[in-house]
């Protein structure tokens, strides 16, 4: 089991990236803004967007760098399973972006509904991203 920190993420990750990250090939999470805050080693949280909208499962963050977005593709490309085209168009417009590293990812054995989330924890699924509350690190007892 991981140790918690008390910055926990919950990120909103589209399917097909979720299941690349939880395939082995997608270790790292390109967001166009993320916490300024310390969180190496905080547990994030992997939510599916729709159509799948649940909690499949968790990763530690093992590293958060804020880098020009040319060097992200240059460095990352392969690693995010992003194509350059959708990934010009993601970070259109910016200079620099972040690049989340993931290690210890762990599907749940089964992946929890947003509604349960909802009546469990008061969920609502993030846009990008957004600290998890204690409460959550209850999934991964």
């Amino acid at each position: 089991m991981l140790d918690v920190v008390e910055r926990n993420i919950i990120f909103s990750i589209k399917p097909q990236y979720a299941s690349e990250i939880f395939a082995g090939r997608k270790t790292v999470e390109l967001r166009r803004r993320f916490a300024t805050e310390a969180v190496i080693g905080a547990v994030a949280f992997i939510y599916a967007s729709a159509p799948v909208q649940s909690m499949i499962g968790y990763a530690r963050i093992a590293d958060v760098q804020k880098i020009r977005v040319k060097a992200i593709w240059r460095v990352y490309g392969a690693d995010a399973c992003i194509s350059k085209s959708d990934f010009k168009q993601y970070f259109d417009g910016l200079d620099y972006g972040f690049v989340i590293a993931l290690e210890e990812i762990t599907p749940f054995r089964t992946s929890i509904p947003a509604t349960v989330l909802r009546d469990r924890f008061g969920f609502t699924a993030p846009q990008s991203y957004r600290y998890a509350s204690m409460a959550y690190c209850a999934l991964i007892a």
